[in-house]
């Protein structure tokens, strides 16, 4: 009966020690992981900013070029103006009349492109932000996960004295 019982404590002593070692394995394995995935979202983040300033460069380049064209297509707006306002025979459509409205037509064709590509660019960068703000969030999840796993949970792990309890 004696021999039974020792012979259950061992068999328990050693399922314990097997858990624990998975248990700590299980750990080991989720903190790597954990680690990894964090890498790859700073990653991520830092790809994202970069994107993010690369479309703030091209925005204030677009909106630089807007500007650039609004002194060319007032003179030409005045220009034009000036022409159609000509008493009768020097009211004529001539080759520089319609040079003038081409050029107008030009500048503001030009400056729709424009104004379209800055829209583009804006939602790009309303949705860059988006992305960011998520992994923002994912990375304090990943550092509130390490936290608790590798400091807290095996920090407890390594404190407990599973080797002296099984053994005693």
């Amino acid at each position: 009966m004696l021999s039974d019982a020792e012979n259950l404590i061992n068999v328990s002593a050693t399922e314990i020690w097997d858990q624990w070692s998975n248990t700590n394995s299980a750990f080991t394995r989720r903190i790597a992981e954990t680690i990894e995935i964090k890498n790859k979202l700073q990653l991520h983040l830092h790809k994202v900013q970069q994107e993010m300033f690369d479309v703030e460069k091209t925005l204030e380049l677009l909106n630089k070029a807007i500007e650039d064209k609004l002194q060319p297509m007032r003179v030409a707006h005045t220009r034009l103006q000036a022409r159609t306002a000509r008493p009768h025979l020097e009211k004529c459509r001539d080759e520089a009349q319609h040079r003038l409205v081409k050029e107008v037509c030009d500048l503001q064709e030009t400056m729709e492109t424009l104004r379209s590509k800055i829209a583009t660019a804006e939602g790009t960068h309303q949705t860059l932000l988006g992305v960011r703000a998520g992994l923002e969030a994912d990375l304090r999840n990943k550092s509130t996960t390490l936290f608790i796993d590798r400091d807290q949970c095996m920090g407890l792990r390594r404190g407990y004295p599973v080797t002296a309890a099984i053994k005693a």
